[in-house]
């Protein structure tokens, strides 16, 4: 199983905190945002991960390189990070993920590490992390199936941004992504791949099952985070005592 982090926005919605600094390497919990998703997902032993940069590429690079030397890193340009969006970004990776399982990430979503254990685990092909009755990027569907990924409301709940996509499924996935860029629309969201894509591989609803997690989008959540990230270490610390007991 590979790894996709899209790392190539500053995020100017956190103002004067991203004039010299990218989102990503922000601190929380006196650790860059981007250090607390990399290492949980290389404790559920993912260790090759493909990475799309560009504000701060090279300082992204060398951070990661230092301070993971175990990890198989791949880093991937956008050299037009601010002409476009996370379509775009994605779509770069398709020669290292087309016909290959990956789990799709943003690079500003702190998460419990059972999280992605469960979206692991699971034995679907195809999967999207959820949790139900929350507003944001929405999942809608039925019977535990999801059918778009959209702002709109009446979801079924809140789409993590934390995907697994299956061979089969990566390889149509990049296919609409590609006819996307094509028609000029560089400023896409991911969803617009993804929505088409699911129509035709079936992506199930894997609940994040009340752990905690947190998207830091502007500087009032940099505040909540740390209290977030506070939730998250006492929840893997009370988990890895259970695990010593079975």
């Amino acid at each position: 199983m590979k790894a996709l982090l899209l790392v190539a926005g500053r995020g100017t919605r956190l103002g004067i905190y991203t004039e010299d600094s990218p989102k990503s390497l922000l601190e929380v919990g006196g650790k860059p945002i981007l250090f607390q998703i990399v290492d949980r997902i290389i404790s559920n032993k993912i260790n090759d991960l493909i990475v799309i940069v560009g504000f701060q590429k090279e300082k992204i690079m060398g951070l990661l390189k230092q301070k993971y030397p175990g990890v198989n890193f791949n880093f991937i340009e956008n050299p037009v990070y601010e002409k476009t969006n996370t379509l775009y970004s994605m779509c770069l990776a398709k020669d290292y993920l087309k016909n290959e399982d990956f789990i799709y990430f943003h690079a500003d979503v702190l998460f419990n590490r059972n999280i992605l254990k469960r979206l692991l685990n699971t034995e679907i092909k195809n999967g999207a992390i959820v949790e139900a009755h929350r507003e944001s990027m929405q999942a809608f569907g039925f019977d535990n199936i999801i059918t778009r990924i959209t702002k709109k409301k009446d979801s079924i709940g809140k789409a993590l941004g934390i995907y697994k996509f299956s061979k089969e499924a990566s390889e149509k996935l990049f296919y609409e992504a590609e006819k996307v860029i094509e028609l000029g629309d560089l400023n896409a969201f991911q969803s617009e791949a993804i929505n088409p894509t699911i129509l035709v591989h079936k992506m199930n609803v894997v609940d994040t099952a009340g752990l905690s997690w947190f998207e830091v989008d502007d500087e009032n959540d940099l505040i909540e985070a740390e209290r977030i990230l506070n939730q998250i270490l006492k929840e893997e610390s009370q988990e890895n005592v259970r695990d010593m007991w079975i």
